[in-house]
């Protein structure tokens, strides 16, 4: 149960890769010095796992819950992601995870019923429906405090 075969390697769940992910990288003390959480982790997603490119996360599963990797961006959008998610039985990757979208309620991942050979084009589909957030200037920003401003002066 500890060695990953070719059957699962080609199709990594989150759910299948779970288990065998955590003994191997406990046996292998991947993170026992660095994450004192390493032995009873159940998070799928692990920050020190170094194939975590190809892992795959589903909203009902735990989010890795060591204080230091809280910030970062794909831990948080995990958590936004659990809160809103319309559907657990579909999974997010890494690659989507760290997209700095803006996550709706209702958002959808992947389905794992799909063949894995077509995974690649279903995340580049995902990514292009969910467009990086755009950065604001300094200047629109003082354009949209001004605005803002006087709208509330107009409703007084």
């Amino acid at each position: 149960m500890g060695t990953i075969t070719k059957e699962t390697a080609s199709y990594p769940t989150g759910r299948i890769f779970m288990e065998s992910r955590q003994i191997s990288r406990n046996k292998a003390g991947l993170g026992e010095e660095r994450c004192r959480s390493c032995q009873t982790c159940d998070a799928p997603l692990c920050p020190l796992d170094e194939d975590i490119g190809h892992r795959q996360w589903f909203p009902d599963e735990p989010i890795c819950k060591v204080r230091e990797s809280g910030g970062l961006v794909w831990i948080r959008n995990q958590r936004k992601v659990k809160k809103r998610a319309l559907d657990d039985s579909r999974y997010f990757t890494l690659e989507m995870l760290r997209r700095n979208c803006v996550i709706r309620g209702g958002i959808k991942g992947l389905s794992p019923d799909l063949p894995c050979n077509t995974e690649e084009k279903r995340i580049q589909k995902w990514l292009a429906k969910h467009p990086p957030r755009r950065t604001i200037s300094g200047d629109e920003r003082e354009k949209l405090a001004e605005r803002m401003k006087r709208l509330r002066d107009l409703r007084k």
